[in-house]
């Protein structure tokens, strides 16, 4: 498709393009102000039981694993741009919320060595659409090496139900088969389905189909 991204440059370039030319809160466009509604309902419904030891991937301005920590998990979060995880950082400062924050490219499994075996949840609120096709066996091993025997990964990203990129570049748009080619040899299925996520603010009239996938390690 010629619309999303294409190569590890396009996708530098696209959050260069947000992260370093529009990075305030209300410019960034999937900064809502809320928690993944997904995660939400998992935490009221005790799905997701208090004290679990939870790394956030991709965790951009920290919003998720910042919420995560202060209704009692123990939260690592990684993001591979350092300006972003700075800002996270003065975010939960201002909430007087500990996480730890990481500058870590998550595909380089040798920086996750602190990380393996550690944690019950991995979550994933709009990484993984932005791995590569030929990164996708990476990004799950790296899943697969933090989490516990037994853990479970919970991702939220585009579904190919989701328009075309008016931009030219932006999140692939995933196929259920993009997902269960990646991980289905390690891990089990608990649920997967499309969902109507939270509106943009700005674009209320564009679609906001997202996978959610609960994901368990063989």
């Amino acid at each position: 498709m010629a619309d999303i991204h294409t190569d590890k440059g396009t996708v530098k370039q696209y959050f260069n393009e947000v992260y370093h030319d529009k990075a305030t809160l209300e410019n960034v466009p999937w900064v809502t102000g809320a928690v993944g509604i997904e995660i939400l309902k998992k935490i009221i419904n005790k799905q997701i039981p208090t004290g679990m030891s939870i790394l956030d991937v991709g965790c951009g301005f920290g919003t998720e694993a910042v919420f995560m920590a202060r209704h009692g998990h123990r939260v690592a979060a990684v993001d591979a741009d350092p300006a972003i995880i700075a800002k996270a950082e003065k975010y939960a400062a201002l909430l007087d919320t500990k996480v730890d924050f990481r500058v870590q490219n998550f595909l380089e499994i040798e920086q996750l060595k602190e990380f393996a075996g550690a944690f019950d949840i991995v979550t994933d609120q709009g990484c993984f659409h932005h791995i590569l096709p030929q990164d996708r066996q990476a990004y799950k091993n790296a899943v697969k090496y933090c989490l516990k025997s037994g853990g479970r990964y919970f991702m939220r990203g585009f579904s190919y139900l989701m328009p075309p990129s008016t931009s030219g570049n932006g999140p692939i748009r995933l196929t259920s088969d993009d997902i269960l080619n990646t991980f289905l040899a390690d891990f089990y299925v608990e649920e997967m389905y499309v969902f109507d996520n939270i509106p943009v603010a700005g674009k209320e009239d564009v679609p906001q189909k997202f996978w959610f996938t609960a994901l368990r390690k063989r």
